[in-house]
């Protein structure tokens, strides 16, 4: 076969399956990920708000999977992804579960959501404050990126916390988990409800970064 034919036929061989595989992974990814979660249970007597410093003092981490997260702008986050020492632990302060080391970044927008946990009860035992206790499933803790909160001087990052539950056991594997989900399962409480989780959440952040509460 001449050169060119040969060159030819692997540019195109090469063409094929790099189309392949941008079909097939968002395909994979939507079937396997982002279909579940969208589908999955909140336990909607477990929301809280949760603020985050955006200056982080004395080696503080930010939550669960959040290595690290600045402003793009007052509407958009970028949140880079990461195993940041976050694990599931018994009573006795045994770590029972830690994700791979894996980094992963993403832009967040005010009223988007994502996975930040995402536990496979085949695989670890329950959480010691859990209301459930099935025997199979996967649990997701979601975020919903709220917007940036101020006072005197001082921003945080502010986000509607929800746990869900998913019925079939779902491969938690990062950062897939988090880049097929973002947005697959919004998060609505009512106003009121909202409205007295944030009062408690405020008093509680906002006392301890003034450094008057516990």
């Amino acid at each position: 076969m001449p050169m060119n034919s040969t060159l030819l036929a692997a540019a195109t061989v090469l063409s094929c399956i790099a189309l392949a595989v941008l079909v097939y992974e968002p395909v994979y990814g939507f079937f396997v990920y982002r279909l579940p979660v969208a589908n999955s249970t909140i336990d909607h007597r477990l929301h809280d708000i949760h603020y985050e410093q955006v200056e982080k003092k004395n080696g503080e981490r930010y939550y669960a999977t959040l290595e690290e997260i600045s402003i793009v702008d007052h509407k958009t986050i970028e949140v880079r992804f990461g195993q940041n020492d976050y694990g599931i632990y018994r009573n006795t302060g045994e770590k029972v579960y830690s994700p791979p080391a894996f980094s992963h970044v993403d832009r967040i927008g005010v009223g988007q959501t994502f996975v930040v946990t995402c536990i496979d009860k085949d695989d670890v035992p329950p959480h010691p404050r859990s209301t459930r206790e099935p025997d199979n499933g996967t649990g997701v803790t979601i975020l919903k990126y709220l917007g940036l909160e101020e006072r005197e001087g001082t921003l945080a990052y502010k986000f509607l916390h929800a746990n869900s539950w998913i019925d079939a056991p779902m491969p938690c594997d990062w950062p897939q988990v988090i880049r097929h989900t973002v947005d697959a399962l919004p998060v609505a409480i009512p106003d009121d409800y909202m409205a007295r989780i944030t009062e408690e959440a405020r008093l509680r952040h906002w006392d301890r970064a003034d450094g008057g509460g516990s």
